[in-house]
C-alpha cells in the first residue's frame, strides 16, 4: 500500500525565498566605461575623502590620495576620459590616510588621535589652525570611515575613556552606554561636541568581539547620517542624534559572522587569518548623483589552488530610503577598496591589464534594467 507524504512549507520560508528570488531577477550590473592606466600602483595608495566639486570650466573633479609607501599627498583632475596628475598639492604627511579630510587643496583638515586634536592644513602642509580637543572626549580616527564631512562639522568614530573593552561582560556594557560617533562642529578655533547613534543589539546582546567595532558611515539624501557595522545585518538612519530607520540589509553571500575569540587576542596569527577569512560589510557609501546607497560586502574568503586565501566582494545596492534594489557580485579584477561615485560613473580600483600584479582605476556605470 502506498502511503502519500505531504510536505508543509512554513509561510516565512516562502516569503524568504520570494525575496531572495527578486533580488537575483532584478537586472542590474556594473559596466566598464574606461581604466586609468598609468605608472601608479594603485593597491598601495589611498583615496582621500574629499568634498567633489565639478570644476565647469573643464568639467572635472578633483581627487586626493596619499602614497602608503612614501606617505606623499599628491592630486588629480578626474573628467570621464581621463585622470591626469596636477600640481597644486605635493608634500609628505605621517598622519595616515583615514585621518585626512579634503575640503578644498587648500583646505585639509587632519586629525590626530594622540594628542586628540584636529588640524587644518594648506596645500604646502602647513598648519594654519588647531583645533584641540576636549579631553572629556576621545574623537577616534580609524577605518572603515575615518573622517566624514557634515556641514561644517566632521563625524568620527567615539571611543570611552573609562569603559574597558576586554570580556564578554566589558563589552556588554560598552556596547549598551557607549556612544560609537561623535560630531565636532567647528567655529573659529572652538569645537562643539555631539554624541550619536547606540551599538546594535546584536552586538550588546552577547558582549562579543568582531575586532573591528567603529561603524562605517556616510552622510545621504537630507544629511541623514548611515551606519552601517562590520558584523551586523541592519542598517541605521539617523537625522542629527534621532534614529529614524532601522533596516535589515543582508548580504545574500554571508552566512554568519563568527565572534573573535578572546583567548586569541595576543595570537597574531589567528588574528591574520581572521581578518582575511571572516566576512564583513566593509563600508557604506552614498552616491548623491543616483541617491543611492551602496553597502560594500565582503565575503568569506576561500583557499585558491596556491593554498592562499582570497575573498571576493559584491555591493548591495539600495535606494534612498534604504529598500534594496540587488546585489551585484564583483569580477575577481575588481576590488572596493576604492569605492566612489563621480558624476561620471563610480571610480574603483582594477587589477592592471598591463602591468599584472599592480592595481589601476576604472571608471563603473550603474546599469539598470528594470523588467
Amino acid at each position: 500500500m502506498k502511503k502519500l507524504c505531504i510536505i508543509v512549507i512554513p509561510p516565512i520560508l516562502l516569503w524568504l525565498s520570494a525575496c531572495i528570488s527578486n533580488r537575483i531577477e532584478h537586472d542590474i550590473t556594473f559596466e566598464q566605461v574606461k581604466v586609468f592606466e598609468t605608472a601608479k600602483d594603485f593597491s598601495a595608495i589611498r583615496v582621500l575623502p574629499t568634498l567633489l566639486k565639478l570644476n565647469p570650466v573643464d568639467s572635472s573633479i578633483h581627487l586626493y590620495f596619499q602614497d602608503l609607501k612614501s606617505n606623499k599627498l599628491f592630486s588629480c583632475s578626474l573628467t570621464k576620459d581621463s585622470l591626469v596628475p596636477n600640481n597644486d598639492l605635493d608634500f609628505a604627511n605621517t598622519a595616515p590616510y583615514y585621518s585626512y579630510f579634503i575640503k578644498s587643496s587648500d583646505s585639509i583638515f587632519v586629525y590626530h588621535n594622540e594628542p586628540g586634536k584636529l588640524e587644518l592644513l594648506n596645500k604646502s602642509g602647513t598648519i594654519i589652525k588647531e583645533y584641540p580637543v576636549d579631553t572629556m572626549y576621545v574623537p577616534v580616527a580609524t577605518p572603515p570611515s575615518g573622517l566624514v564631512w557634515d556641514r561644517n562639522s566632521i563625524l568620527l568614530g567615539y571611543a570611552s575613556k573609562t569603559k574597558r573593552f576586554q570580556s564578554n561582560e566589558e563589552r556588554h556594557i560598552y556596547y549598551n552606554e557607549v556612544e560609537p560617533l561623535i560630531r565636532l562642529s567647528i567655529s573659529d578655533t572652538i569645537l562643539s561636541y555631539q554624541l550619536i547613534g547606540k551599538f546594535p543589539v546584536s552586538y550588546a546582546k552577547n558582549g562579543d568581539s568582531f575586532y573591528g567595532v567603529m561603524p562605517s558611515v556616510c552622510c545621504g539624501k537630507d544629511n541623514d547620517i548611515c551606519l552601517s557595522y562590520e558584523a551586523d545585518n541592519n542598517l541605521y538612519l539617523y537625522h542629527d542624534t534621532t534614529l529614524i530607520l532601522t533596516k535589515p540589509v543582508k548580504s545574500l553571500y554571508i552566512d554568519k559572522f563568527n565572534p573573535y575569540p578572546d583567548e586569541k587576542r595576543f595570537d597574531m596569527l589567528f588574528l591574520q587569518d581572521y581578518l582575511i577569512g571572516e566576512p564583513k560589510y566593509k563600508k557604506i557609501v552614498y552616491d548623491p548623483y543616483d541617491s543611492l546607497y551602496y553597502r560594500i560586502v565582503k565575503h568569506r574568503a576561500k583557499k585558491t589552488k596556491e593554498g592562499k586565501m582570497r575573498s571576493s566582494y559584491s555591493v548591495i545596492i539600495l535606494d534612498s530610503n534604504l529598500t534594496v534594489l540587488d546585489e551585484i557580485k564583483l569580477g575577481a579584477d575588481l576590488f572596493p577598496e576604492v569605492f566612489i561615485p563621480t558624476p561620471f560613473g563610480i571610480l574603483m580600483e582594477k587589477e592592471s591589464a598591463m602591468q599584472p600584479g599592480n592595481a589601476v582605476l576604472t571608471l563603473q556605470k550603474l546599469m539598470r534594467n528594470d523588467k
